[in-house]
């Protein structure tokens, strides 16, 4: 049992074992099955907001990982991928490129199951593969016990940081990455430690993607000043959240922007930013958008792969 406490400014929700709030439909997996036939409909259209081919770095764009030139490498969906953590092992799978160039340095995006979901399960959520194979790898996590450690810093004392570095360094050595490009989104619980990653780990993770989820937060007020929560530095260069306004956890995502907003130092202004109905805040330090769906609960919005796409690829 992993007991947590939401310390957020009017907030306080308890939790055993995963992050979802007392609203929330139980089991992630159910929803996350619901989440994958909603994201792969027809209206998943790409928007203008940054050209998806500009996420593969090439030539001298980026910084080359030292497993660029490697040979041998077998593309396509693996799971069961392992890595030392400390004194044990985790798994994760991994989409490799069909067209695997080891002279390209590719970006990676980690994608976060929920509450009782599995890294390969994860892979339907968002679907990135079906318009984007050849322009990155993605990398789908399995948590232990289905759910994600969100009440600790760094990789110290949570053995989740601990195991995204882990992943970082051990993809880097045997695939070609960008270094400069590593992205972090989540669904649900998974959305929970997309923040947690954004406010802790800024300066291996260029941009995180938190679709229907809340936080960053820690227990017993570390890492509070003032009452509000100092995430580390260097801030990430972008942070989204996508959310329902019928999901059970839009209370937790409007704590999330409390959060962001005072830490990238944003103007309480909102723009207008696409696609329909997304906003961005003004005068942020680093990129800030929020999408707050009409009609949607906990399920994956039919735009969310595209949406989350486009926000990474333009940064």
């Amino acid at each position: 049992m992993r007991p947590l406490l939401i310390l957020l400014p009017g907030v306080v929700t308890c939790f055993a074992i995963a992050c979802i709030s007392s609203e929330e439909p139980s089991g992630d997996t159910t929803q996350q099955s619901s989440a994958s036939s909603t994201s792969s409909s027809g209206d998943m259209t790409s928007t203008s907001s940054g050209d998806p081919g500009s996420m593969t770095a090439r030539g001298s764009s980026g910084t080359p990982s030292v497993g660029c030139g490697t040979a041998g490498i077998t593309p396509g969906f693996k799971t069961n991928q392992m890595v030392t953590v400390g004194s044990g092992t985790r798994t994760y799978a991994i989409n490799v490129p069909a067209n695997y160039d080891a002279s390209k340095h590719y970006p990676v995006i980690f994608a976060y199951h929920g509450n009782g979901g599995t890294g390969a399960g994860m892979k339907g959520v968002f679907n990135f593969e079906a318009k984007h194979d050849a322009e990155a790898i993605f990398v789908y996590p399995d948590a232990v016990g289905g759910g994600w450690t969100l009440d600790k810093w760094d990789a110290t004392n949570n053995p989740d940081i601990a195991f995204l570095e882990s992943m970082i360094t051990s993809i880097g050595a045997k695939y070609c990455v960008n270094t400069d490009r590593v992205f972090a989104t989540g669904f649900s619980n998974g959305a929970f430690f997309a923040n947690h990653i954004g406010c802790v780990l800024g300066s291996k993770i260029r941009a995180v993607a938190a679709h229907s989820g809340g936080g960053p937060y820690t227990l017993n007020g570390e890492h509070y000043m003032n009452g509000k929560l100092i995430c580390k530095s260097p801030k990430p260069k972008g942070v989204m959240i996508i959310i329902g306004d019928q999901d059970g956890l839009l209370s937790d995502t409007e704590a999330s922007r409390v959060v962001w907003t005072g830490n990238l130092s944003c103007q309480s202004t909102q723009n207008a930013s696409t696609p329909t109905p997304c906003k961005q805040y003004a005068g942020c330090s680093s990129t800030f958008k929020t999408c707050v769906i009409p009609g949607l609960g906990h399920q994956a919005w039919s735009q969310g792969s595209d949406t989350i796409w486009n926000f990474f690829a333009a940064l």
